[in-house]
């Protein structure tokens, strides 16, 4: 991955977004998205980061790591758990967590 605020800004501009689109979406500026789109690491807060990961629909932790917020070990329960997950379709995942639902739900009832 190059820069985050350049991998960012090609991910606003494959989506066919102007930054005041983008700004928009999200409830951040277009002069604020601008900046970390520049690199400008001061306005590259967590919450706004995730807001234009959400918008785009790219992983979020790629960037936080990236950016140092996140180490790799800081992941490694995720990765035990959830092995290979990233190979799953957007429907097998859909139906995982319709199945994890269920069992909370009857869990929860049974007490």
């Amino acid at each position: 991955m190059n820069s985050v605020g350049n991998y960012l800004k090609q991910q606003r501009l494959l989506k066919k977004m102007s930054l005041k689109e983008a700004a928009s979406s999200t409830g951040l500026t277009d002069t604020k998205i601008q900046r970390i789109e520049s690199d400008n690491v001061l306005e590259a807060s967590p919450k706004a980061i995730k807001a234009l990961c959400d918008l785009y629909r790219i992983p979020l932790l790629p960037i936080y790591i990236q950016l140092g917020w996140l180490s790799a070990d800081d992941l490694d329960i995720k990765t035990h758990l959830f092995k290979d997950a990233y190979q799953l379709t957007e429907a097998e995942k859909a139906f995982i967590q319709s199945q994890i639902d269920f069992l909370l739900k009857h869990r929860s009832d049974s007490k």
